[in-house]
């Protein structure tokens, strides 16, 4: 029996996050996570989980961001009806 592991299963983002978030990029807001994400060329899914940050705080570095996440998944988007 195999077991499918999704993306963001557990804490499997964090070291995508650590790919793109590096220490310059602190302190920053969610808008300037995202900005940072796209310049890199992030995969999408990262854009998506940071969108559910709180939009007024600040990170002082990608530890404080990780710690918000916790065990965090994308938004549900609606499916189209058939």
């Amino acid at each position: 029996m195999t077991t499918t592991t999704t993306p963001f299963a557990g804490r499997e983002h964090d070291s995508d996050l650590r790919q793109f978030l590096g220490a310059p990029c602190f302190p920053a807001g969610t808008d300037e996570l995202q900005a940072t994400l796209i310049r890199h060329r992030a995969p999408t899914r990262l854009l998506w989980l940071v969108a559910g940050l709180p939009y007024q705080r600040r990170y002082a570095s990608l530890a404080e961001v990780l710690d918000d996440l916790g065990d965090a998944r994308p938004p549900e988007l609606p499916r189209e009806p058939f």
